[in-house]
């Protein structure tokens, strides 16, 4: 789960860019980044349902359900151990501490983790209706793609009933 951040040793610092302009952040910090732009799309938008491709052990999803309670998320991931874990998680009595501290917003529901739906799929065909999620978004999931990369995003926008979002780490 989410490493321990605390440690403010610029021997945790990696290298990044945003509008050209240069920057060190500590480790974890882009991830929870992420999470804050993810969550104040969600805010803006208010969609019902949300999918996230490339969900990875679903921390993403575990952190944004328990900010938006309401929401139907869900995950889709192209590794059976990725889909286990997140699952094996769900079996927890609530969301844990450190899954449940990794975003600096406070948590609404600390068991609305265990209503997100996992799916074992790939992203170049993924087995969801035409406009069935109001956002769908992708995070550093993208960049793990190249090759299938062309036939995934058509994928993405055609499952999304009207936003993408998209936290990826490359310019293009």
């Amino acid at each position: 789960w989410p490493e321990n951040t605390s440690d403010s040793s610029t021997a945790y610092t990696v290298p990044c860019e945003f509008n050209d302009t240069g920057y060190m952040l500590r480790r974890g910090a882009i991830s929870r980044m992420s999470l804050e732009l993810l969550a104040r799309t969600i805010e803006l938008i208010k969609p019902r349902t949300v999918l996230e491709v490339g969900a990875g052990n679903g921390l993403n999803l575990m952190v944004l359900s328990s900010h938006f309670p309401k929401v139907e998320f869900t995950g889709v991931e192209l590794t059976a151990a990725g889909v286990s874990r997140a699952r094996n998680t769900q079996k927890e009595s609530q969301l844990p501490n450190a899954i449940a501290n990794y975003c600096s917003r406070p948590n609404v529901d600390r068991n609305a983790f265990r209503k997100i739906k996992f799916t074992q799929g790939d992203a170049s065909a993924l087995e969801f209706n035409d406009g069935q999620f109001d956002l769908v978004y992708t995070n550093v999931a993208i960049e793990q793609m190249e090759n299938i990369k062309h036939l995934a995003l058509p994928e993405i926008r055609r499952v999304s009933a009207c936003h993408l979002a998209f936290c990826e780490p490359f310019k293009d």
